[in-house]
């Protein structure tokens, strides 16, 4: 769980970095909004939400001289994906996000990606199905590994082992396809 938390701190720093240089590069005092969509009522959800309020807070304690000030908008997609396409429409039209941080999952990120990708605002997302891209979708982040790259030691390791059977708990999604192809 703590390294969880760190994860989505770098990940959340890395890209809150890049915007305050943008934006400490103008002389005057200048808010930078950011969305953040998260599953509020997922362990992962609050502990995400608490990280990011926390590693804005230590930022400001040490750089209390920035010109950039991050200012993080919350929404709950409620685990569900045309909810969590309908808060990223919220958060570019009514707060004019600079950049969405989230969802988490892959079938929420593909909504999501696809408004950033029209409204060319990045969208950092830990989502780690193979079929949400970076390489076709310029304004997306990934903030994790690729599932693919999980799914090869498995693999690897069911293969060197030569098990006949294995009982896979999993979500619904697309990285089970993946790690099928390795067996066929």
């Amino acid at each position: 769980m703590e390294n969880t938390c760190h994860h989505m701190l770098l990940t959340f720093f890395i890209a809150v970095m890049c915007l305050i240089w943008v934006a400490n590069s103008k002389p005057k005092r200048e808010v930078i909004n950011i969305g953040v969509i998260l599953d509020m009522d997922t362990g992962i959800g609050k502990m995400s939400r608490t990280c990011i309020e926390m590693a804005i807070h230590d930022f400001y304690e040490k750089h209390n001289d920035s010109t950039a000030v991050i200012h993080p908008h919350f929404r709950d997609s409620k685990q569900d994906s045309v909810r969590a396409a309908s808060v990223a429409i919220d958060l570019l039209k009514n707060v004019q996000a600079a950049a969405i941080l989230g969802p988490t999952t892959s079938s929420q990120a593909d909504f999501v990606i696809a408004i950033g990708n029209k409204s060319k605002v990045p969208i950092i997302s830990p989502a780690t199905s193979p079929s949400l891209s970076p390489n076709d979708n310029l304004y997306f982040i990934r903030a994790a590994h690729s599932s693919n790259s999980q799914l090869e030691p498995l693999a690897a390791l069911i293969k060197h082992f030569k098990w006949r059977e294995v009982v896979f708990v999993y979500e619904d999604d697309e990285p089970l396809a993946a790690l099928i192809k390795h067996f066929k």
